[in-house]
């Protein structure tokens, strides 16, 4: 009898929440879109902004910035973007700036790669 109960009571407060929002939800073409129902109720819509990505010159103003101890709110402010946009680059080191990038010694140079590049194009055109 109590567990009834219980049910009831979760069923009647889901039946008050639908009621009180009158939210509906339609899904055609592929697109999930609230109904005209939801913006009367003062369902705040969210803007879709492009995804951004970072030059090396603007991830190296955040890493400064952070060094010096700004927030993230206002290094994002930089770029008219959320916190959360420059959150994920400096979380990806854990917060630490990572080692300038630089290539090794024993790698092959341009002009290197270029001579083999062309060495090898006779011998794929001859079939050797």
């Amino acid at each position: 009898m109590g567990g009834e109960v219980a049910r009831s009571t979760r069923l009647s407060r889901s039946a008050k929440i639908g009621e009180r929002l009158n939210v509906g939800a339609d899904s055609t073409g592929g697109c999930n879109t609230l109904l005209e129902t939801a913006q009367a109720v003062g369902v705040l819509q969210m803007k879709q902004r492009s995804r951004i990505y970072y030059s090396e010159t603007q991830k190296a103003l955040m890493w400064e910035r952070w060094q010096k101890g700004e927030s993230l709110q206002k290094i994002a402010q930089l770029f008219d973007r959320n916190h959360s946009s420059v959150q994920g680059i400096l979380a990806e080191t854990g917060g630490i700036r990572p080692p300038q990038r630089h290539r090794s010694r024993s790698s092959l140079t341009l002009a290197e790669r270029e001579e083999i590049s062309r060495a090898l194009v006779p011998a794929c055109t001859t079939g050797i």
